[in-house]
């Protein structure tokens, strides 16, 4: 799903009648005034579906013509929820040996 790179909402897609044809395009959620009770979150104007296709089509023929970008990524994506884990997070925050047993107490008795 394509996402906004201003706010990071997801687009969707919309169309528009002209004269000659009708026109496809991706737009944020965030730019929706109606969708927010404070109206607009974001300024980023809407993306021809035409031109948002070939950038795609683009990026899939270098994934498959290098399948080491996508390993590469899987990797860096493992080892960032990882790292993001709670549980190692608060392990990393109390160091061993920051606490011993008894130690503060003699100044509250």
């Amino acid at each position: 799903m394509p996402v906004c790179e201003r706010c990071g909402y997801g687009l969707y897609r919309t169309s528009t009648q002209t004269s000659a044809r009708r026109l496809y395009y991706y737009r944020c959620i965030g730019f929706d005034a109606h969708r927010h009770l404070k109206g607009a979150v974001c300024d980023n104007p809407p993306v021809r579906q035409d031109q948002l296709d070939a950038v795609v089509w683009k990026e899939v023929t270098q994934l498959l013509e290098d399948p080491h970008i996508i390993q590469d990524e899987l990797n860096r994506r493992l080892e960032a929820a990882k790292n993001a884990d709670p549980l190692k997070q608060r392990e990393k925050s109390v160091a061993p040996g920051s606490c011993t047993a008894g130690e503060g107490h003699g100044r509250t008795i």
